[in-house]
């Protein structure tokens, strides 16, 4: 599997994948070999070419990568970005200023999962909007909002959306002038659940967002490419922040071939089953042992890409504490 996700935002942390960053601040010997347990990232990730060192002195041409992207996702409205992490920047800024509905409001509601990535909270929070959460979809459709983010499958609840609940917030959508922004960064091993596989009668629905990554599944977050599917109006007014150059060349260009390879894309399905199957196996086993000693129960829950178990906030202080050290684990 991708990774163990130790709740990490309960201790303090806003999410995984900074390892490097913990390990300056920690002091052990030379050699230390660490793995981490942190990020969603495949830890299989698509093998990277020797790419032509010309592609360096050009600047980047988007044409074959767009290509690519409407093949792999089954739809053409979208545009690269560095990362989805640059729409999610953006669209706070952008919205109100290409909605009338929006804009009409002195107020504006943002409703965000209560669990989920905090980079969400935050970019809408730093702009003054009002930020509410729900904790389940039937919660979020059942109140009243003029923005709201869904994380399909969320990172760490793993919730994933079903098709019913998909359709009432495209509805919801369309009809009361609300905007419904869909992070599907971890989708890509259950692509047939993303809301790009809908069909929309009357065209892309205006208020319907989707941001989809190539870090999570491919494993090329160093890459710092995503897509974000919107309106006419949305993209364009995207394009005109983020200007003609989102992403490098070399970027673009292997983006371009892991999206083309399809042969890769279905033996990573296959090996993340045989990872998963091998993880509840042996490792779910040991560290649910561990956590008994440290004075808890774990409530384990699994996605595609991940695991993740919740914890009692003093024994999730202590398992993340041990496992920054050099220690063994046995039981």
């Amino acid at each position: 599997m991708g990774c163990l996700h130790l709740r990490a935002d309960i201790i303090g942390l806003k999410h995984g994948g900074n390892v490097e960053e913990i390990k300056r601040n920690i002091s052990l010997e030379e050699g230390v070999k660490w793995f981490d347990l942190s990020s969603a990232v495949n830890k299989e990730p698509w093998s990277v070419p020797v790419v032509d060192t010309q592609m360096w002195a050009e600047l980047p041409d988007l044409y074959d990568l767009t290509q690519a992207a409407a093949q792999y996702y089954g739809r053409d409205n979208s545009m690269a970005l560095s990362g989805t992490q640059q729409a999610i920047e953006w669209l706070p800024v952008l919205l109100p200023q290409i909605s009338q509905y929006l804009s009409a409001q002195n107020s504006i509601n943002v409703m965000l999962p209560s669990i989920g990535y905090q980079e969400h909270a935050d970019a809408w929070k730093k702009w003054g909007y009002k930020v509410l959460y729900y904790s389940t979809l039937e919660e979020l459709l059942s109140s009243s909002w003029d923005i709201a983010v869904v994380i399909n499958p969320n990172n760490p609840t793993t919730d994933l959306t079903t098709s019913v609940e998909r359709d009432a917030l495209v509805k919801l959508s369309d009809e009361k002038h609300k905007f419904v922004i869909l992070d599907e960064a971890f989708i890509d091993p259950t692509a047939h659940h993303s809301v790009l596989t809908c069909a929309f009668d009357l065209g892309w629905p205006e208020g319907l967002i989707v941001l989809r990554s190539v870090g999570k599944f491919f494993g090329l977050a160093g890459a710092r490419v995503g897509f974000c599917f919107a309106s006419k109006s949305i993209l364009n007014a995207m394009q005109q922040v983020i200007g003609p150059w989102p992403i490098s060349t070399v970027s673009a260009y292997l983006t371009t071939c892991a999206l083309q390879d399809i042969t890769w894309q279905k033996q990573a399905i296959d090996s993340l089953k045989r990872r998963r199957y091998l993880f509840e196996e042996m490792i779910q086993p040991l560290l649910s042992k561990w956590f008994v000693l440290l004075g808890g129960q774990g409530e384990w829950r699994s996605s595609t890409l991940f695991f993740s178990v919740f914890l009692e906030r003093h024994v999730a202080e202590k398992a993340f504490e041990l496992l920054q050290k050099k220690v063994s684990i046995s039981v």
